[in-house]
């Protein structure tokens, strides 16, 4: 293929380096390079999915740019003079061109150092400019060959039939915005063919002059301009992503916004009844990029891994603004060992059961503390509701977890359903409408309505459950945790983590491993009010506790971490759960 492409541009006595692909990459690229300077680069599309006339607008938008003073790298004719090549091969049709190489380097290759001796607001402004001078040219193009619109990928139908019907909530969240992107204006002004993956991946720098040289129009399309500017506002996170202060970081990123508006400007004008709806155009980039991964997915025949887009679409559903990087309580889950799907099915398969009841759903335990072990640990959830539930919906919810429960890890699911009400303010013992774990299976199974109407009381436990989500814990769907949950008085949760190691000195040759970790973490929080994990508790043991105890504390450790079975000796177990009982009864605040 490239020897034929040498052909048709001239390209005899340049070297071919390919460049290496990206997921989600559409075609091959190769720079062509001579006397060890890069010269152009080649493109070759043989995906299928695109027509002839595609390319042709593509590169006529290019080179119409180019040709008006854009900092775009210009589309290359071929000897015939054409902008795009075809070639058949084995009954497919192969599209080719060939562009300028753009000058300078990409951020990336510069470890994100900006120009020496030049501030980093410079490059924030010119990359502005830069997309504004293209922005203008694109207000003035009447095109020859025309590129598709939003609207024509992005609508209802195509989604339904791209994204499977597990993803429901997130569907639902899409056709939101959708019908809210239907009612923006598509007038001149606003609208036009706009690059849609402007960012620091398509463009380079050089880093003599601070110039930005665009380049990779392959998803260029009818849309928003302020997409582009919503693109440059995503991108711009990284810089910032160090400050731990929500509201600084919103503050840094609103400087760099307005920087590269300066910028852009400088070229044209921006539509400001728009910009005043940039958290839905960040939105429209997070629908982009989902659909993007869906698409791959299905060319390689799986759907995205739950990972690549939970967090966005968590954004989506739960309409947290600016990716919710300025300021939420959603965060990403940490890694569960490929128990996210599991995790979002629960969490979807309980909105549409439990429907407007529904408050929030809230992941605490190992698996939003970072240590999660499948082999030795359960999914913990739990599930605030507005009101009573009627015991055909508890039914309806319990063979629902009861499903899903067989396909969860070696200790399964863990959940509790209370109300708001005794969330906030916080209410000791806490009342429980519902719980399930794996010990009650057999009692379900055997008589569910007995199950139904007996399995509803007070669970002193949750106080802890409560002190961790709100320190800890990973909201997967409803209000913010720190709407949804008072403060839990220290008495309270005191008595809840003592009722879990109280009964120590007897109970630990039954069960070392859990119980060594526990006494840990309840000393940790007695001396120091820190909220661990039992991983970590043991790390604060090994570091805070005498000597004697350590080989104890590594050997649950290593049992904990990576399955290793523990042998522990039954009386250096019972002398440190005695030692332990009485630093917990005698430390700092106790009873």
């Amino acid at each position: 293929m490239t020897e034929k492409a040498k052909a048709l541009y001239a390209l005899q006595g340049y070297e071919f380096r390919q460049v290496s692909g990206h997921d989600g990459g559409r075609n091959l690229v190769y720079v062509c390079s001579r006397d060890g300077k890069d010269r152009y680069v080649l493109r070759i599309s043989a995906l299928g999915d695109r027509m002839e006339e595609d390319y042709l607008a593509e590169t006529e938008f290019v080179h119409y740019l180019a040709a008006n003073g854009a900092p775009v790298a210009d589309v290359i004719p071929s000897v015939r003079g054409r902008l795009v090549e075809c070639i058949e091969e084995d009954g497919r049709k192969i599209y080719i061109s060939l562009f300028a190489y753009a000058k300078g380097m990409l951020m990336c290759e510069n470890g994100y150092r900006y120009r020496e001796g030049a501030p980093l607001e410079e490059y924030f402004y010119n990359t502005g400019k830069a997309l504004g001078a293209i922005h203008r040219l694109s207000r003035q193009y009447r095109p020859v060959h025309r590129r598709s619109a939003f609207s024509e990928k992005y609508n209802m139908a195509y989604i339904d039939r791209l994204i499977p019907d597990s993803y429901g909530e997130l569907k639902k969240a899409i056709f939101r915005r959708l019908e809210e992107y239907n009612t923006l204006p598509t007038d001149g002004a606003g609208y036009g063919l706009v690059h849609f993956d402007f960012s620091d991946g398509n463009y380079h720098v050089d880093m003599d002059t601070g110039a930005i040289t665009a380049f990779d129009f392959d998803n260029c399309i009818y849309c928003w301009y302020m997409f582009d500017l919503a693109h440059l506002w995503t991108h711009g996170v990284g810089w910032y992503r160090h400050e731990e202060d929500p509201s600084k970081r919103k503050e840094c990123m609103d400087r760099y916004f307005e920087t590269i508006l300066e910028g852009y400007r400088s070229e044209t004008d921006v539509s400001e009844d728009l910009l005043k709806q940039l958290p839905l155009f960040i939105d429209m980039t997070i629908i982009e990029y989902i659909v993007d991964e869906f698409e791959c997915g299905a060319r390689e025949g799986e759907e995205p891994d739950g990972e690549d887009i939970g967090f966005e679409a968590e954004c989506l559903i739960r309409d947290i603004p600016y990716a919710g990087f300025c300021g939420s309580d959603l965060q990403p889950a940490p890694p569960t060992g490929g128990y996210e799907q599991l995790i979002r099915r629960f969490t979807e398969r309980s909105a549409e059961i439990l429907g407007e009841q529904l408050t929030g759903i809230y992941l605490h335990g190992s698996a939003a503390m970072g240590c999660f072990r499948p082999e030795k640990s359960d999914l913990d959830f739990l599930v605030v509701v507005r009101g009573a539930l009627t015991d055909e919906k508890k039914r309806e919810y319990m063979d629902m977890v009861l499903e899903l429960d067989a396909e969860g890890p070696a200790k399964g699911i863990e959940m509790s359903i209370v109300t708001g009400d005794a969330c906030n303010p916080f209410v000791y013992p806490t009342p429980f409408l519902l719980h399930y774990s794996r010990m009650h299976t057999a009692w379900y199974r055997r008589d569910p309505e007995d199950y139904i109407r007996k399995m509803e009381g007070t669970d002193r436990d949750l106080a802890a459950h409560c002190t961790v989500i709100r320190n800890r814990g990973v909201c997967l769907y409803g209000r913010p945790v720190s709407e949804t949950f008072g403060e839990v008085p220290e008495a309270d949760y005191l008595d809840s983590i003592w009722n879990d190691v109280c009964g120590a000195e007897e109970e630990i040759t039954d069960n070392p491993m859990y119980l060594i970790l526990n006494l840990a973490r309840v000393l940790a929080f007695r001396k120091e009010k820190s909220v661990l994990s039992k991983r970590e508790g043991g790390e604060w043991g090994l570091r805070n506790l005498p000597e004697e105890y350590r080989p104890l504390i590594r050997t649950a450790l290593q049992e904990y971490t990576d399955g290793t079975e523990g042998r522990y000796d039954p009386a250096p177990a019972k002398r440190y759960a005695e030692y332990m009982l009485k630093e917990i009864k005698n430390s700092s605040g106790s009873d």
